[in-house]
């Protein structure tokens, strides 16, 4: 009875220990199944979190890029149109801030929807401002194009108003040598005082005493009426004037320049023709030269008329 009782009890330890080992293996089994899966999902997690972040980081060298993409265009498009740029700098300005705070995110800790939303508002700034200046170069260009027109214009009136001042100055001097008084029919002729002052041509230049010169002055209606003097010049053969004195007395101006004569005419002019004689005493110290004398006509505005006298 005893011996089955021991038996029994025996049976009963084995029963546990076999239980526990049980147990222990089914435990075991679970813990390495558990870690099993606990490595595979940490490998998994592992590898989703090195993709995540090999995507971010292409991510942020795609912003970069496009960033540096964006201000590359923008500093060509400053350089090409920097004439006309210097009205933009306010604009210019902001673009510049937008792309430092662009720069200073991808830098740090960064979102993509910011990044990207920050992006979108510079590129609608710098389309804006390639917008503005676009308007501006065609508006410069317009401007140009109507400049030179305009200097075209300038010049062709800038030559009519040069060939209309010719043709005025032309039509001036035609007016104002028509309105000269016309001098013509001139002659001078030697001639020596007899006894009883009696008066006889000569061409005997050591007996001349005198010239008596007889000139025309002629009808013209444009010639100014009034108070008019002709000066006479009587140059000898070797061409110098023949004056009573050197001094400015026997001076008159023509063409911004003094001129010697050697008698004058004054007379009141009415516009009509008349035929008129005077005379030029020669010196009464020395005799004339032989040769040719040359009598020129003289008014302020020029030389009227000219004849000669031939002494032997």
């Amino acid at each position: 009875m005893a011996e089955q009782q021991n038996a029994s009890g025996n049976q009963e330890q084995q029963n546990k220990k076999k239980k526990s080992s049980l147990l222990w293996i089914i435990l075991f089994i679970v813990a390495l199944a558990l870690f099993i899966v606990s490595g595979i999902l940490y490998m998994n997690t592992s590898s989703e979190v090195k993709k995540l972040k090999e995507d971010k980081q292409q991510q942020r060298v795609y912003f970069k890029q496009e960033l540096d993409s964006l201000m590359t265009e923008h500093n060509e498009v400053k350089s090409e149109y920097s004439k006309l740029t210097d009205s933009l700098q306010k604009k210019d300005s902001v673009i510049k801030e937008n792309a430092k705070q662009i720069d200073q995110l991808l830098d740090t800790k960064w979102k993509y929807q910011k990044v990207q939303k920050k992006l979108s508002k510079l590129r609608e700034i710098a389309q804006g401002y390639l917008t503005q200046i676009d308007s501006l170069y065609r508006v410069n260009k317009e401007l140009k194009e109507e400049n030179k027109e305009i200097k075209t214009k300038f010049r062709k009136e800038q030559q009519m108003t040069q060939e209309l001042t010719r043709e005025k100055e032309e039509l001036n001097k035609k007016v104002n040598k028509a309105a000269q008084l016309n001098v013509h029919n001139i002659d001078a002729t030697g001639i020596k005082i007899t006894w009883f002052n009696n008066e006889k041509e000569t061409d005997k230049a050591r007996r001349t005493d005198k010239f008596n010169i007889c000139f025309t002055v002629g009808e013209n209606e444009l010639t100014e009426k009034g108070e008019k003097t002709l000066y006479f010049r009587v140059a000898t053969p070797s061409g110098k004037i023949m004056t009573p004195t050197k001094s400015s007395a026997y001076t008159f101006e023509y063409d911004e320049q003094k001129m010697q004569y050697t008698i004058k005419y004054d007379f009141d002019y009415d516009g009509e023709s008349f035929r008129k004689c005077i005379d030029w005493k020669a010196p009464e110290d020395k005799d004339l030269p032989e040769g040719q004398y040359t009598v020129d006509v003289y008014s302020k505005n020029g030389k009227l008329s000219q004849t000669y006298v031939d002494l032997r």
